[in-house]
């Protein structure tokens, strides 16, 4: 991503690149005109359970970055606190 490219006419806004919302957008469009076809042949529990299967997958794909990013930021945390006299002790 572009964050650090700042608008050429407002220095407090960032530019925006449309090149990665067109990436982005084919496999969208392609995905929901597969979902439309697949909805129509398919019965309701099939659909059901793919949908759910669909939602574990992220659910526990955002639990393990969520304790990657908490455990990145405790080490960050840690690091940059002053050490305690209980820390002192342990050193010693």
């Amino acid at each position: 991503m572009r964050f650090n490219y700042k608008h050429p006419l407002k220095p407090l806004a960032n530019e925006i690149d449309y090149t990665v919302a067109m990436i982005l957008l084919t496999p969208v469009i392609a995905g929901a005109s597969i979902g439309i076809i697949i909805y129509a042949y398919l019965p309701k529990p099939v659909i059901t359970a793919l949908l759910l299967i669909l939602i574990i997958g992220a659910a526990i794909k955002s639990w393990f970055k969520g304790m990657q990013v908490h455990r990145k930021e405790q080490l960050e945390y840690e690091s940059e606190r002053p050490l305690t006299i209980q820390d002192k002790l342990r050193e010693s």
